[in-house]
């Protein structure tokens, strides 16, 4: 999945699926603004109640032809905003666009503020929210479920002061996500795959990719080395164990 940081909204911007944040049943920051673009009815919506206050519920409304539809997402109902509430409004706000099929979105949820946090980490949490909520293991799975397309891209407008430091928490949380999800391939892959020698090949794959060095350390070189608690799992074992080391 991409997360693209992208210049601020504007009467040409288009989306699948317009991600906008509402604290304490209120439109905050661009969400006004684009409100006003569009009659009024996000505010009316809240108005009549059709949003719960609490945090990570959801009210997905139809759009224009240039906004599909808008998601609108509540970061709860106090005057500031916990890590904890905007963490389950980042997952449910995933769970919601993923729901509809949109294979692009883009999200303004990084405009809640959260209590002693600025931009980089509300971005962070962003990204590694939604990655836990599209992650799917289905490598030996016969038939994959194709009926909801995957969310493919996510779009973060950023003011143009904020777009450096934006790009470089996106990239940092992007590469953080992986490692979670390659922790998570390497769990859900069966143990009659997932034994030392195909670890140690999968991790040569890695530092190719990488551009770093991979040492395998088979059993005469733990032997050697004096690791006697890894030799020690080798006995009986139809894998012996091979100790890998990156850097």
């Amino acid at each position: 999945m991409q997360f693209t940081i992208k210049p601020a909204l504007s009467d040409k911007s288009r989306s699948q699926c317009l991600v906008l944040p509402v604290q304490a049943g209120r439109l905050i920051g661009l969400a006004i603004d684009i409100d006003r673009r569009h009659g009024g009815q996000l505010a009316a919506a809240l108005k009549s109640g059709d949003l719960d206050r609490k945090a990570g519920a959801t009210l997905l409304l139809r759009g224009d032809a240039g906004v599909a539809r808008i998601l609108l997402v509540s970061v709860g109902d106090g005057e500031t905003v916990s890590e904890k509430s905007y963490r389950d409004a980042v997952r449910a706000a995933a769970r919601a666009v993923a729901a509809t099929g949109a294979g692009e979105a883009t999200s303004l949820l990084f405009e809640a503020p959260v209590s002693k946090r600025e931009l980089p980490w509300r971005l962070t949490q962003l990204v590694l929210g939604t990655r836990e909520v599209v992650y799917r293991f289905e490598q030996f799975k016969s038939t994959r479920d194709t009926r909801t397309p995957p969310l493919a891209e996510m779009q973060l407008p950023v003011d143009k002061a904020a777009t450096a430091a934006a790009r470089a928490a996106v990239a940092v949380a992007v590469a953080m996500a992986d490692g979670v999800d390659l922790a998570k391939d390497l769990g859900n892959t069966p143990g009659n795959i997932c034994n030392p020698a195909w670890l140690a090949e999968q991790a040569r794959k890695m530092s190719r990719r990488l551009g770093i060095k991979c040492d395998v350390l088979d059993t005469r070189q733990l032997a050697a080395l004096k690791m006697n608690a890894l030799l020690a799992v080798a006995q009986g074992s139809a894998q012996p164990p091979k100790l890998i080391v990156m850097r």
